[in-house]
């Protein structure tokens, strides 16, 4: 994966949106594709479905994550605590907005 926003100067936007995104991209990613926002951006925001739901969906989840790494490709879905974990590791700070 290559990405061109090196070249941003810092803080260059207000807000980066990754709208139902992360799942695609390989979990062992994650962490530093957050902190290569936080070079560009003081505020993220993520935008991700919940894996929870009933065993039937939860069985689909598992059948499709397993398929899509058999070729190369992730759907990852993430627990909610999993997403603070990383925000917080990567520099953020959580807000909740009502």
């Amino acid at each position: 994966m290559i990405l061109l926003i090196f070249l941003f100067r810092k803080a260059v936007t207000y807000l980066i949106v990754f709208y139902f995104i992360l799942h695609k991209i390989n979990p062992l990613l994650h962490e530093r594709v957050l902190k290569i926002a936080r070079e560009i951006s003081r505020n993220v925001m993520i935008v991700k479905p919940s894996p929870k739901g009933c065993p039937a969906y939860k069985l689909y989840s598992n059948i499709w994550r397993e398929t899509m790494h058999s070729i190369v490709k992730f759907e990852d879905y993430k627990t909610l605590a999993y997403w603070k974990k990383l925000v917080k590791k990567s520099g953020f700070r959580i807000l909740l907005l009502s």
